[in-house]
C-alpha cells in the first residue's frame, strides 16, 4: 500500500512525532463550532502537525526524490 510506503518518510521530516488523524482534524472543527472559540475571528487554522512551518527546501527535494523512489514499480 502506498500510504505504508509514505508515512515513514514523511515522519522524518515532520515536527511532531506521529502523523495526524481524522480526530486532530475533528478535535479543532468541534473546538471551533463550540462557545470556547467564540473570540476567533478571521483565522486560518492549520491542523497539520507543524508541517505547514515547512522543513528547509533541501531536505524537501530530498523526500520527494525517497518518495519517487519507493513508490517506483520494482522490476525483476
Amino acid at each position: 500500500m502506498v500510504g505504508e510506503k509514505i508515512t515513514p518518510l514523511v515522519k522524518e521530516v515532520s515536527p511532531t512525532p506521529r502523523a495526524g488523524t481524522t480526530d486532530d482534524v475533528a478535535a479543532a472543527a468541534v473546538y471551533l463550532a463550540s462557545d470556547e472559540s467564540g473570540s476567533v475571528i478571521g483565522h486560518s487554522l492549520q491542523v497539520d502537525g507543524g508541517h505547514s512551518l515547512g522543513p528547509p527546501y533541501s531536505v524537501l527535494l530530498e523526500q520527494r526524490a525517497r518518495i519517487a523512489s519507493a513508490l517506483k514499480p520494482r522490476t525483476s
